[in-house]
């Protein structure tokens, strides 16, 4: 049991020796946050600075579904204008797209 215990103890002081050997690790200088901020000085939220969502740009177009049949774009269109939403049939297919779609105008 001693002989293991003085190997055990010969291998840590060799393990101590090998790991101080390694070349120490270089300090990174680390500029303070105060220097990037400039003039800001905290985060803020949108909804803190007032500054509210885009607004949609008036030529903007949505256009809505990929639907199989004509059946349901027709549903789909009577269901739009009852909500007074005024959608037309796209004309030709929209590149990348499949199915039936409707343009929603501004």
């Amino acid at each position: 049991m001693r002989w293991l215990f003085l190997l055990l103890l010969v291998l840590n002081v060799f393990y101590y020796v090998w790991h101080q050997q390694e070349a120490p690790l270089k300090v990174k200088d680390v500029t303070p946050l105060s220097l990037y901020k400039g003039n800001q000085q905290e985060i803020r939220l949108l909804r803190e600075t007032g500054v509210s969502t885009p607004a949609r740009r008036r030529d903007e177009c949505l256009v809505v579904g990929g639907l199989a049949g004509k059946e349901q774009l027709d549903a789909l269109r009577q269901r739009l204008l009852s909500l007074d939403i005024n959608a037309l049939p796209v004309s030709g297919q929209l590149p990348g797209a499949d199915g039936l779609w409707l343009k929603i105008s501004p």
